[in-house]
């Protein structure tokens, strides 16, 4: 379940709940499919990796990932310092091709929390969202 200082270059892993409860770790060019991969994990960085999964990176804290593809769902729930950088994210289009980064925006399905970890209303959140989309 958990490795702590581990390196991983030009690699494909499969499986779930990989490296949960880990920290340091280094991915470089790795593939990995599975569910419930790399929760709870601290001090790590993945880069250039592609990652088809489910609840992942939730609970992390000071992660980094960069110049990668994250596919899934409920990723990074109660994470703190979690950092994406050059991701592919997956986008929707409306009726006239504008396009969106969240596919759905409601208060009852993400939260969103400051740098304290304080959490906001969710409903004011959604607002400034949506405005700042032009869906006032």
């Amino acid at each position: 379940w958990y490795c702590d200082r581990l390196d991983i270059t030009d690699s494909t892993l499969s499986g779930s709940y990989m490296l949960m409860r880990s920290s340091e770790i280094k991915f470089s060019g790795v593939r990995q499919k599975g569910k419930y991969s790399f929760q709870y994990n601290e001090n790590a960085v993945f880069d250039s990796c592609n990652f088809d999964t489910k609840d992942a990176f939730w609970h992390a804290k000071n992660v980094t990932v960069k110049n990668s593809v994250v596919k899934g769902e409920y990723l990074a729930w109660y994470s703190d310092g979690l950092t994406l950088i050059d991701c592919k994210i997956e986008v929707g289009y409306d009726e006239n091709g504008k396009m969106y980064v969240a596919d759905e925006i409601t208060p009852d399905i993400w939260r969103v929390r400051d740098e304290n970890g304080n959490i906001h209303n969710q409903i004011d959140c959604a607002k400034l969202i949506l405005k700042k989309l032009g869906m006032n």
